[in-house]
């Protein structure tokens, strides 16, 4: 599946859910603000995602990768941004080809719904805030945002020495 690697990577970079990235649809894509829509979310709502410029290339390289497969003509035609280039549809199903990729690089039982596991991890290691993560997330519960953001002993030990540093010189300067 040569749409595998786009795929897992808008994963990834988004946070979305895999359906919300298999079904996205260019009419709801909007490169220049950075935006994709999801029309219908887990919510049954609505939802926009905003998209880092590493997300957007991987839109553009999807789009290429479709015209190579496809012709410019069928693809540009095509309304699906990850479409199967055989069919010119969204993915129904990825698994076989997901299984072959993370088990010929060792990854076990890594799901692919473990890479939204994966991007609020790295928000937060990051520096992004809880309240970050649940919007991007689209979650409305913070209680669900943290069972998703979890933190790297080395992200709490940077934030433990920063309140550290803040009160240390006070109480060095004092003593």
């Amino acid at each position: 599946n040569k749409m595998l690697a786009p795929i897992v990577a808008a994963l990834l970079l988004t946070g979305c859910r895999k359906r919300e990235i298999l079904d996205a649809r260019w009419d709801c894509v909007d490169l220049d603000r950075g935006i994709l829509i999801v029309p219908i979310s887990k919510s049954g709502k609505p939802r926009t995602v905003f998209l880092s410029d590493h997300a957007k290339k991987i839109f553009q390289q999807a789009r290429i990768l479709l015209r190579t497969e496809m012709g410019q003509e069928a693809a540009d035609a095509c309304q699906w941004v990850f479409a199967n280039p055989e069919t010119g549809k969204p993915f129904m199903a990825i698994f076989k080809s997901w299984h072959a990729a993370r088990s010929s690089v060792g990854l076990g039982d890594v799901r692919m719904h473990d890479l939204r596991h994966s991007f609020a991890s790295a928000l937060v290691n990051s520096g992004g805030t809880l309240y970050d993560c649940q919007k991007l997330l689209g979650h409305s519960s913070p209680r669900m945002t943290e069972r998703y953001a979890h933190l790297s002993s080395d992200r709490l030990h940077h934030a433990a020495s920063e309140v550290g540093d803040h009160y240390g010189m006070a109480m060095l300067e004092k003593a």
